[in-house]
């Protein structure tokens, strides 16, 4: 079939590419509107190195403090992708021991810089999303504080932590309706092909 053949048969069967387009569109823009709103913050993570001793390479001091501020900020993203982690902080906000599973759905992290990570918590209510990032910016902070003490008992790392507003996510709806007519489009030349040769 050359391209000329290609848009008669598109033209020939345009009731159905319309009518799929119509379908998807609607379907697609009614599930939106009634989908269940979600809740989101965002926690800025600043690994520090803190109650340095003074050492005789005092030159290299600082290149040593970014790399273990490295090391650190990497093992606290491997904490937040833990089950064991998300067990703790989604029992302490009272979920269901059942969604211990999700624990992917509610966090997602993502490493800025050596030494800084942006958390974003996203739950379908207000009151939990405040409240597991409370926890969790608690026990980021606790954890690396004890991680590694000095020889006076001193935390030899800090965590410094900014948490958002909580906002509700918005659903875009032009982009749906964009998306949603590129779908339809798509799909209405599948089966108005499929159609054209099922006659034939």
């Amino acid at each position: 079939m050359n391209l000329k053949n290609f848009f008669l048969v598109l033209w020939k069967e345009k009731s159905i590419i319309t009518g799929v387009i119509i379908l998807v569109t609607v379907v697609t823009l009614f599930l939106g509107l009634f989908k269940a709103p979600s809740f989101q913050t965002y926690l800025n993570v600043e690994v520090k190195r803190v109650n340095r001793p003074s050492t005789e390479d005092y030159q290299y001091d600082e290149y040593y403090a970014i790399q273990a501020a490295n090391l650190v900020t990497d093992t606290v993203q491997s904490w937040l992708k833990g089950k064991s982690f998300g067990g703790e902080s989604l029992a302490k906000a009272d979920f269901d021991a059942k969604q211990y599973e999700q624990w992917d759905s509610f966090l997602k992290s993502r490493k800025l810089s050596f030494q800084n990570l942006e958390l974003e918590i996203t739950t379908n209510d207000r009151k939990t999303t405040s409240q597991l990032a409370k926890i969790v910016k608690t026990t980021i902070e606790s954890r690396v504080a004890n991680l590694n003490l000095n020889s006076e008992g001193q935390p030899a790392f800090k965590a410094d932590i900014e948490v958002g507003p909580v906002e509700q996510k918005m659903v875009n709806f032009t982009f749906l309706f964009l998306a949603s007519l590129c779908g339809g489009l798509l799909l209405g030349i599948f089966l108005a092909l499929i159609f054209f040769y099922w006659e034939k």
